[in-house]
Formats: C-alpha cells, structure tokens, sequence
C-alpha cells in the first residue's frame, strides 16, 4: 500500500466505523511496537513517541489466565509492526491511551479479538452492540476462549486474585 493511500486512510478514518460508539476526540497513528496481552499495545507515532493503548470495550484474559498466551498472540497477528489508528476519547486510570484500534483496511481490531474469542466485551465499560453479537457469536461456535466450558472472565479473575 502507498504512502498516499495509508495517508488518506488515516486522515479519512470514516466516523461510521465507530457504529454509535461515543465520538472520539482525538485519532494518533502509528506502528504497533510492543503487544504487553490481549488488549494492551505500545505505539511509536510518526513524532517517534511511543504512547500505551488499552483496547475500548474488550477484555482479554491475563497473562496467567487459560488463553492469556493465545489471546497476546492472537492480537499480535492482527497488529504487531503494523501501522493502526487509534479513535480515542481519553485515558484510563494508569494513563493509557483507551481507544478502538483499526487497521489500514478500516477492520476494527477490537471486535476482531471478540469475534475469534480472544477477549471477552468488557460491558461494564462498553454498550457496544457490535461487540455484544460478536461476543453470542463467539460463545456459540465455541471459538477461543469459549471453548472452555469453565472459561473465567479477567475481571472475575482479578478479583479472585485480590482476595487471596
């Protein structure tokens, strides 16, 4: 793909990808350098920053989790040395960037993990109707993590972890 194509998607990103999201305010760009799990990256910007993303709306399991390994792989072969842009609204609470990633075609990487059942739709945090059907998609053709009739949502294992 052309230096020109990559720019006018990335300067064209159409608003109609977000599917009723909340609108973003501000979009950065980049190549993906780092993937830390499935649902945390580390971006270089064309201004050579590198600034921490945490993928809105999803959930993967941890590192120690059952497809904690799968799911960091998994997000690694959507993205990783792949330039992405990241509509986002704001920061989470340890100052990461908390945004909808899409590639150069425009697929949304976010429901991309939710529909191979990499990552759970984090509904606490997301009303997203896309990533909701992706999610029964997902359970019901037993995909990922959902072919573990035991699988535990991240955030139940955080909490289990914590009172320990």
């Amino acid at each position: 793909m052309g230096t020109r194509t990559l720019l006018m998607f990335f300067l064209l990103l159409p608003a109609a990808l977000l599917n009723g999201q909340s609108r973003p305010n501000a979009r950065i760009t980049g190549q993906v350098i780092r993937i830390l799990d499935g649902d945390t990256f580390e971006l270089l910007t064309d201004d050579k920053k590198t600034v921490k993303v945490r993928m809105n709306g999803i959930d993967a399991p941890e590192k120690n989790q059952a497809f904690g390994q799968k799911s960091k792989d998994y997000l690694g072969s959507l993205c990783f040395r792949r330039l992405v842009a990241v509509m986002y609204s704001g920061k989470d609470q340890y100052k990461r960037v908390l945004g909808t990633v899409y590639n150069t075609s425009g697929q949304n990487i976010n429901l991309k993990m939710v529909e191979a059942g990499m990552a759970w739709h984090f509904v606490r945090y997301s009303s997203d109707g896309q990533l909701a059907a992706a999610q029964r998609y997902a359970r019901e053709q037993r995909k990922g993590l959902w072919s573990d009739p035991g699988a535990i949502a991240p955030w139940e294992f955080r909490r289990s972890r914590t009172r320990r």
